[in-house]
């Protein structure tokens, strides 16, 4: 799946180059640096990223791509990765529509694969040039096949989404934290918190700091419930 990304990357980037103007347009990004992982793999690591979009006035297409990984003496001890593919579409200045396929992996976490697919509505509830508030609300159903456990899972999940973006002098800070509860067994949910700050240094390159946490209330035995995950690296934007 990753080899047909890169593909797919390789081929939208000429439109890319070509550039956007304002708000509007196709653009790319592209990345790396080191992370810490804490949790199931307590180790250092290298995190590559490749993100595209393309905003027109009434409609968002995402495509991201995040991999994580680390060895040391020859053995593997990080190895995550996710894809994600949305849509959004207004249907008034402050309501969005939006679909989604996250298909996402966790070797230490036993977790072969994942596939989330889903659709939902946001609502924002303060905007200006300085901050941006939203909240989203999806329905997902969710596919998980793990390494070790030959069985597989699939469920319906509910997913509750407050965002908030703040700009300071021509820099970024992003708050996100994300509630997913299985519809038929609350006590099975996951919780996501991620926070986001980008330092520009010039209008196509910047310095991205990111910390997320993710933590699963229900887990294979000899997996730990809590990942902890933070991100330091320089990427461009075009």
């Amino acid at each position: 799946m990753v080899k047909q990304i890169i593909i797919l990357f390789c081929l939208l980037l000429p439109g890319v180059i070509n550039g956007a103007s304002g708000p509007y347009g196709t653009f790319f990004e592209a990345g790396g640096g080191v992370t810490v992982n804490k949790g199931n793999t307590d180790k250092l690591g290298v995190n590559g990223s490749l993100d595209f979009k393309k905003v027109t006035p009434v409609l968002k297409l995402l495509i991201s791509l995040n991999q994580y990984y680390n060895e040391t003496k020859g053995v593997k001890n990080v190895n995550k990765g996710d894809l994600t593919v949305k849509c959004d579409y207004d249907i008034t200045l402050n309501e969005q529509l939006f679909i989604f396929f996250i298909p996402s992996y966790n070797e230490f976490q036993d977790l072969k694969l994942r596939t989330q697919t889903g659709t939902g509505i946001k609502h924002t509830f303060y905007k200006n040039s300085t901050m941006d508030y939203s909240v989203s609300a999806a329905v997902l159903y969710e596919t998980k096949e793990y390494l070790k456990n030959k069985e597989k899972g699939y469920l319906g999940r509910l997913s509750v989404r407050p965002k908030i973006k703040i700009n300071f002098n021509k820099n970024v800070f992003f708050l996100v934290f994300f509630y997913q509860p299985q519809i038929t067994n609350f006590n099975d949910y996951r919780i996501l918190g991620t926070a986001t700050v980008k330092f520009f240094i010039t209008e196509h390159l910047f310095f991205e700091v990111n910390v997320k946490d993710e933590y699963n209330n229900i887990v294979p035995d000899d997996i730990m419930r809590n990942d902890f995950t933070s991100y330091s690296g320089i990427k461009i934007k075009f």
